[in-house]
């Protein structure tokens, strides 16, 4: 996959993409919410994508990101809301094996994308703001310096930060992907 935007002519779709909430769990009720955002992002991956899972860490004995690759993973996308926890998931990002494209969005992630890209080497991008139209167009193969809010490396390293994308209503028709939870919410 390409530093400066995926080649979707190769392969249509996404053979196995991973929607991450890296986030453990602890005594915080923050993030006792299931990660709706990122429900949001797969059901906008589910055109584009064979095999979508999604993992939350919250329910998981072993949270690592690794546990859940498998040789087609092709797309990463981690959902990074507050500011806990960030030394963990960086470390949990940065072991990530090379080829997979990782893409980063949430709120702490949309508040400094340069220090996502400057610590983890291996994130292509960055989504600011809502993600749903934004991981839609990079899976749709749009160039990403047309793809509004996202921040990302070119081809000399260098950070490209794209023009924010407008605050529009959510797209009525577009659902959560409640069915990939793995775990029931408590």
């Amino acid at each position: 996959m390409g530093v400066v935007g995926l080649d979707l002519e190769l392969c249509d779709m996404f053979h196995h993409v991973l929607c991450v909430f890296p986030y453990r769990r602890t005594g915080s009720s923050r993030t006792s919410f299931p990660p709706l955002g990122l429900e949001y992002v797969a059901a906008a991956l589910r055109p584009y994508a064979e095999r979508i899972e999604m993992i939350n860490f919250r329910h998981e004995r072993r949270p690592d990101t690794r546990r859940f690759l498998r040789p087609e993973t092709d797309l990463v996308c981690y959902s990074i809301n507050w500011p806990e926890q960030l030394k963990l998931i960086g470390k949990d990002i940065n072991a990530l094996p090379p080829g997979v494209t990782t893409i980063l969005g949430g709120r702490t992630a949309t508040e400094n994308p340069r220090h996502w890209l400057e610590a983890c080497p291996n994130v292509n991008a960055v989504v600011c703001g809502d993600g749903e139209q934004a991981i839609a167009e990079i899976a749709a193969g749009r160039p990403w310096s047309e793809i509004a809010g996202l921040v990302y490396r070119d081809g000399d390293g260098r950070l490209v930060f794209n023009p924010p994308r407008d605050n529009v209503p959510l797209d009525d028709n577009l659902m959560p992907a409640r069915d990939l939870r793995r775990h029931a919410c408590k």
